[in-house]
């Protein structure tokens, strides 16, 4: 409370809170394509989500700009945006180009991990085990998450910033994501053992066990979303 200038008592007013509407318009976009309100190759109006939305055709703009970025919209010469189809051609595709860059920074890494690397490694890999029980994701997006971590840590390790920018251009986690929450889903495989393995190997220094520890893990990932992608009908 505070006095006016004429000696009375009054309410202080509340602090505004700044509302960022890009970020909103982008988690919105985001959800209705989570929870598949646009099919596979539908175009999406600029102007028609904005009115949807109830804003300027700018947060839209920087929302759908984020979604190419992140892999899940694309954009067609005379269409403009559009909802990227996810098939298991493309998730295939995607792991397998996800898995080379993996291999190469194990083999790369194998004989200059620190002790700070393995112990971060070590409790990334905690946190993908936390989320599963007996083979099924209890929370998924938390495991998608650290899932997501523990690979981007496994490239970082070689301390090479292309290969580590390029692994994320990749976008497999986002498609992961993406055919994970959009279905009833919720299957994760042996990727606490596989996971396991991995960071075992790599302790242990023994690179041609750490790609064969990665290379098991690429492919059941590949197989879950190939799974998952042929329940939605074979594109998502």
């Amino acid at each position: 409370m505070k006095s006016d200038r004429f000696g009375g008592i009054v309410e202080a007013p509340a602090l505004l809170v700044r509302v960022d509407l890009n970020e909103q318009a982008y988690q919105w976009v985001r959800e209705r394509l989570l929870a598949r309100d646009f099919g596979p190759g539908e175009k999406l109006g600029l102007q028609a989500l904005a009115d949807e939305l109830g804003v300027s055709r700018s947060p839209v703009h920087q929302a759908l700009t984020r979604l190419v970025s992140e892999g899940l919209v694309t954009t067609a010469r005379g269409q403009g945006y559009v909802v990227r189809p996810l098939t298991p051609s493309l998730m295939a595709e995607t792991y397998d180009a996800r898995a080379a860059l993996e291999l190469y920074a194990v083999e790369q890494a194998i004989d200059v991990v620190s002790p700070s690397d393995l112990a971060a490694l070590q409790r990334a890999l905690e946190r993908t085990i936390a989320p599963v029980r007996d083979g099924e994701l209890l929370d998924k997006l938390e495991y998608l998450r650290a899932n997501q971590a523990f690979h981007e840590l496994i490239v970082d390790l070689l301390g090479n910033s292309v290969v580590s920018e390029t692994y994320r251009r990749l976008n497999a986690h986002r498609l992961m994501e993406r055919a994970y929450l959009s279905l009833e889903v919720s299957a994760a495989g042996d990727s606490s053992a596989e996971h396991t393995e991995i960071v075992a190997a790599i302790e242990a220094g023994d690179a041609e066990r750490a790609r064969a520890a990665v290379r098991i893990n690429a492919e059941t990932g590949k197989r879950l979303a190939t799974e998952a992608i042929e329940l939605a009908g074979g594109v998502l």
